[in-house]
């Protein structure tokens, strides 16, 4: 056994004994030594490690480095990365646990990745968003940077101010372009980035790597045979360490609550969105269409005919509370509500305080999508406009943080309301007064 082996499971053997949570669900991950990777990795079935990296670690770093590949997977990051890219989903899964873990008492590298700001307490999707946002605004100064160059002499051919110049940008560059893989995860360039804040991170610098990578979760049987580890059993063995290590009082509160949210079935919007538009479609017993199984036996009785959905009233909150990515999920849910549920129409109302703007969309139309607001927030306006709509929509669906003024009195209307918080600042909870509330995700 060589001494990263040894050292690797004197990790193991302390969480067992020290932190019940990440030491029962650490013994579920073998163990893989791999030089192919530059710290180390996890895709819910291996935890694989760089012998040289472990070799560079002492007792206290390795087990940080252990107890960061399995929050990783006790918070499902293996499944969820869809079709995100990979270098900035593992940076956001990074800044999503690596606070947790230094506040539980972990010991952790200075220079990785931690959330700040708004992005504490965030899940690595929400996290993930807004470093897309921030991206366009710090991209134009480029530019202004060549021709600052240019004018200064630098030709980019190999003199030796610009060749300088030139090799730093080209690291950066390089530092920037990273997959997400493990041979990105020990770069040093760029460390003064490397605490954490959001404009350093929303580059896409490697340094928030060096603490691991998470990997896609494998598919199909290993080598062994022994079948690919499942989202869902991940979620059971979470929630058995979890209670194990809560009942002896050693399972941090925040951590708690991250794996709370973690636990919670995520909703599938399109499901949903089914589900309540086929409730709400008009099906009926009508003699114009007889039924054809009691024709030959001269018998008419009536057919059940059910009718297309009809038209759908859609209000997307845009308040001043409701920010770009929030805009954005939004825009996906509407356009689910196209693709999936093929309505007569659709009636899409954009509101804050008052109705901003509506866009009238038929069957097979294209989204548009060109939201106004920015205001308060006050549902009345955009209801009762809805249930004069002279489109006679058969249901409603808000799209909303669910903070606003809503009406002493429903409407007659059905309402689905798909809010993006489940609590206020103050830690209240939010729900609509009538109508269905179901929390989604950004």
């Amino acid at each position: 056994m060589s001494t990263a082996d040894s050292k690797i499971i004197a990790a193991r053997t302390s969480l067992i004994l020290d932190q019940p949570f990440f030491g029962s669900l650490a013994l579920r991950l073998k163990l893989q030594a791999d030089a192919t990777c530059k710290t180390a990795w996890v895709d819910g079935r291996t935890l694989g490690y760089n012998p040289a990296f472990i070799d560079s670690l002492n007792h206290d770093e390795c087990v940080g480095l252990v107890a960061h590949e399995v929050e990783h997977v006790a918070l499902g990051h293996p499944w969820r990365r869809g079709g995100r890219e990979h270098k900035k989903w593992n940076i956001a899964c990074d800044k999503s646990i690596n606070s947790l873990l230094r506040e539980a008492g972990f010991t952790l590298p200075d220079d990785v990745y931690y959330a700040e700001g708004d992005e504490v307490g965030k899940s690595a999707e929400w996290i993930h968003g807004h470093m897309q946002d921030e991206q366009p605004e710090e991209q134009p100064e480029e530019p202004e940077q060549q021709e600052d160059e240019q004018e200064s002499g630098d030709d980019k051919q190999g003199g030796n101010e610009g060749g300088e110049s030139d090799d730093e940008s080209d690291d950066g560059e390089q530092d920037g372009s990273g997959d997400g893989d493990g041979d990105s995860d020990d770069e040093q360039g760029g460390e003064s980035d490397g605490s954490g804040n959001g404009e350093g991170n929303s580059q896409g610098t490697d340094n928030g790597n060096e603490q691991g990578e998470v990997r896609d979760a494998p598919v199909g049987p290993d080598a062994d045979g022994e079948p690919a580890p499942t989202e869902q059993e991940w979620k059971e063995a979470t929630a058995t360490a979890a209670a194990l290590a809560k009942s002896q009082g050693k399972l941090p509160g925040s951590m708690a609550r991250a794996i709370a949210d973690a636990l919670k079935p995520r909703v599938d919007v399109r499901s949903l969105l089914l589900r309540f538009m086929q409730e709400r479609t008009a099906s009926d017993y009508s003699w114009t269409r007889p039924n054809a199984r009691y024709i030959g036996l001269g018998t008419y009785l009536p057919a059940l005919h059910a009718h297309q959905l009809g038209e759908v009233a859609i209000m997307v909150d845009t308040s001043g509370s409701i920010d770009n990515v929030a805009l954005a999920h939004a825009r996906e849910i509407v356009q689910d509500v196209l693709d999936e549920c093929n309505p007569a129409g659709v009636s899409l109302y954009f509101a804050d305080a008052q109705v901003c703007s509506v866009e009238r969309l038929e069957r097979g139309e294209r989204l548009a999508w060109e939201p106004k607001g920015g205001g308060g927030t006050n549902f009345i306006p955009a209801l009762e406009a809805i249930e004069q709509d002279d489109n006679q929509p058969v249901c409603c669906i808000c799209i909303t943080d669910l903070e606003g003024t809503f009406p002493t009195v429903a409407p007659e209307i059905p309402v689905l309301w798909l809010a993006t918080k489940e609590r206020n600042w103050r830690g209240d909870a939010l729900v609509a007064p009538f109508g269905e509330t179901v929390y989604v995700s950004e």
